[in-house]
């Protein structure tokens, strides 16, 4: 890359600004030759490899990304086929008109689920995943192509929250020199995380108002291009808004919107018509998430059309985990709608509402919501399902209302009159009961209740059509055996759930958990890597890999998982601890540093980076600066152990040896482990206390792998200079040479030790 400073450009132009395009037309607007472009190349800026507009008008979430990899998937097809592979699920989610070229390889059983009987949703973070996957989709192919290029996206301030993620990311990602991101915007304030990244990642570049044209110009003058696009017919004031209206509302020309407010609502009505069947008839199913039902909604019938384009809108949200547009559309839909005349479009947008409000952290307005429609429908499912729902919420706070619930919700489970959905009625009911029994501690009374929905759902008429309501009660079983300490069991209940739904990463990142906790550290990697495979990029799956690197020693594939995740997540606290933990034992303080400097920007009270930190003042020869650390470290978490055993061999080194001794008895209370029983001994030896010392070194051996040879060398060397001290010259002798042979080259700097008989000229002094 060139050396060149370059940076990623947000441009504020209040007004006038280039004009906007309608979904499947050129600009309407074009500014006259003598306005400033805002978008100017400047020399060595990379050519165009878009130039897009954001407006969720257009085609709601991920309009701006959609359009940018619907142009590039064609050729990616051909040249990458592996990269669009890789980020099949993110392709689809921001451009579903990709359906027809693409196959979603790495599904799952919740992808097929239908959405009546869908009792589970994706993470709130999900659409920040599949913004990461579309990142790393575009900056994959300008490198695998070795491309360099400029974006341009439009109208950011209108754009919905899914556009505003993925440009945050693809700011803070993007090489300025592979990828320079043009930001414009009318106003100068955004909404977050992209606030944060424009801030920190592009220069930002102010442009007055300019002029517009003239709403009382002259015909001869008008310069809007060929905009009398209507019949012969038509007046002026019935072609200009007809301008407005297939511009989609965007057109920045005056003339258009003061032309629109000036027709009859019935004429406005009808040029809505006529463009909502245009855009139908493209058959493009992007297009159904934004100027499709915009223009339903101010049709000629907009409660008689634009409700099942709304709803079937928030079917696709809640498959791909769009919960800010799903909030959107229900709300929308919901206005159009009365539960006396359509109770069940009803019932799915109340789904879609609350689901979304959960998703958001809005528990208490879901709260409200059902309660309201509870008031207004007699819908046996509504009721239903208000009872789970309330069971579930009560269940932490207050379980015998969540009981109560419960047993409501199985009753009413027990009226249904329809046999395709009783046995999912049914399933809903237990489910909510064994979560209620679960918080109550009454985990094999649960485990029984998940058993016999089980068996229901087996018996029921259609079992095949259950398969997805089945697989999240053996989840629910898999997660209560995990937390009943019934760790084998849990591990082949997740086992089986991936053999029918191999592409779920929450099973694989279960499963890894409960290998770690078993010592089975290689099927914990192997599960903690499918996990990251099955998925769009997510930090947790590379966070608990790094962790089982780390703990096994593999210090420096650690880091690399570290790494990935502080590109996916730069706030990612324990990346910043455990990555800094990972560099200072590989010898890399300045990493370290960086680590622990970033990690205490965030968290300045950290009391784990501050006891690195410590450490490194240590090493440094800072020795109060270290004591200092260590001290404050405490000050936070008297609890750490690392800090107390931190303060040891500092007091240690310091001619201390009560002190250090006093500092590593409180280090074990907290926490046994073999290095500060090591330093114990030492500590304990110096102070005469032989005996006791080689308890240390003697337990601290049965802690140490036996694959770990030096560290074994090293306990047998201390333990051997403790029993000779003790006047156990034989047990020295034997130790000496236990640990000779694990560790031939070994040095030894005990000169008593040296001076043993029976290895006197063997033995390397340091």
């Amino acid at each position: 890359m060139p050396d060149v400073p370059m940076r990623h450009r947000w441009i504020i132009a209040p007004a006038g600004d280039a004009g906007l395009p309608g979904v499947d037309e050129p600009r309407l607007d074009q500014p006259r030759p003598d306005q400033p472009r805002s978008d100017q190349p400047e020399p060595g800026q990379p050519e165009p490899l878009a130039d897009v507009t954001a407006h969720a008008r257009l085609r709601g979430p991920f309009t701006a990304a959609g359009a940018v990899v619907r142009a590039l998937v064609p050729d990616a097809l051909t040249r990458l086929p592996e990269l669009v592979r890789r980020h099949d699920i993110e392709l689809l989610t921001a451009a579903p008109e990709l359906a027809d070229v693409l196959t979603a390889s790495r599904s799952s059983l919740a992808d097929q689920e239908p959405l009546d009987t869908r009792t589970r949703q994706r993470p709130r973070d999900w659409a920040v995943r599949v913004a990461h996957g579309l990142t790393e989709f575009v900056l994959g192919y300008l490198t695998a192509l070795d491309l360099r290029r400029t974006l341009v996206v439009r109208e950011v301030d209108s754009a919905e929250q899914t556009d505003v993620d993925w440009l945050a990311v693809l700011l803070r990602r993007a090489d300025p020199h592979r990828l320079r991101v043009l930001v414009h915007t009318r106003a100068d304030t955004v909404a977050a995380p992209l606030d944060a990244a424009l801030a920190s990642h592009a220069d930002r570049v102010d442009h007055a108002a300019w002029p517009v044209a003239d709403a009382d110009a002259e015909d001869g003058e008008d310069w809007a291009g060929d905009d009398r696009t209507g019949d012969d017919t038509d007046d002026r004031v019935t072609a200009l808004a007809r301008c407005y209206v297939h511009s989609d509302g965007l057109s920045g020309d005056p003339r258009h919107r003061a032309a629109y407010q000036e027709l009859p609502a019935e004429q406005r009505a009808r040029l809505h018509d006529e463009r909502a069947a245009a855009l139908i008839a493209t058959a493009e199913p992007a297009l159904r998430l934004g100027a499709i039902p915009h223009h339903l909604e101010r049709g000629s019938d907009p409660t008689g059309t634009a409700p099942e384009v709304l709803i079937e809108a928030m079917a696709h949200c809640r498959r791909h985990g769009l919960f800010h547009a799903l909030l959107d559309y229900s709300r929308r839909c919901a206005a159009l709608l009365d539960w006396d005349t359509h109770p069940r479009e009803c019932w799915q947008t109340l789904q879609g509402m609350t689901e979304a409000l959960r998703a958001l952290g809005r528990a208490e307005e879901s709260r409200q919501l059902w309660e309201r429609a509870c008031a207004r429908s007699t819908l046996p499912v509504l009721h239903l399902r208000a009872a789970c729902e309330r069971a579930v919420q009560h269940a932490r706070t207050d379980p015998e209302a969540a009981r109560a619930w419960a047993n409501t919700a199985i009753v009413l489970s027990g009226l249904s009159g329809d046999p395709a959905t009783a046995a999912f009625d049914r399933t809903c009911a237990e489910t909510a009961m064994a979560l209620v029994e679960a918080h109550l501690g009454e985990v094999d009374a649960a485990l029984r209740r998940i058993d016999r929905a089980l068996d229901h759902l087996a018996a029921s008429a259609e079992p095949d059509t259950l398969v997805a309501p089945a697989a999240v009660l053996r989840e629910h079983r898999a997660r209560l055996l995990a937390s009943a300490g019934r760790t084998d069991e849990a591990i082949t209940e997740y086992t089986a759930l991936l053999a029918v739904d191999p592409n779920h990463a929450d099973h694989h990142l279960n499963r890894g958990e409960l290998h770690w906790r078993q010592g089975r550290t290689a099927e914990a990697v192997a599960d903690f890597a499918a996990a990251g495979q099955t998925s769009p990029p997510h930090p947790e799956p590379h966070h608990r890999r790094g962790l089982v690197l780390l703990d096994s020693g593999r210090l420096t594939e650690a880091v690399t998982d570290f790494d990935r995740v502080l590109d996916l997540d730069p706030d990612f606290l324990d990346a910043h601890v455990h990555r800094a933990s990972a560099r200072y034992q590989l010898g890399d303080p300045a990493g370290a540093a960086e680590d622990i400097a970033a990690g205490l920007a965030r968290h300045p009270d950290h009391a784990h980076l501050l006891c690195l930190r410590g450490l490194l003042a240590q090493d440094a020869g800072d020795l109060d600066g270290a004591r200092a650390d260590f001290t404050l470290a405490l000050r936070h978490d008297d609890g750490l152990a690392d800090a107390w055993a931190s303060l040891g061999v500092l007091a240690f080194e310091q001619g201390e040896v009560e002190e250090s001794l006093d500092h590593f008895d409180r280090a074990l209370e907290l926490a046994d482990a073999p290095s500060v029983r090591a330093h114990r001994a030492f500590a304990r030896h110096r102070a005469g206390r032989c005996a006791e010392a080689t308890v240390d070194c003697t337990v601290a051996l049965t802690m140490v792998a036996d694959e770990d040879r030096t560290e074994r060398a090293d306990l047998l060397l201390r333990r051997a200079a403790c029993r000779l001290h003790a006047g156990d010259r034989a047990g020295a002798e034997t130790d000496l040479a236990d640990a000779l042979s694990l560790a031939p080259g070994i040095a030894v700097a005990d000169p008593d030790l040296v001076g043993l008989t029976t290895v006197e000229g063997v033995l390397a002094t340091p």
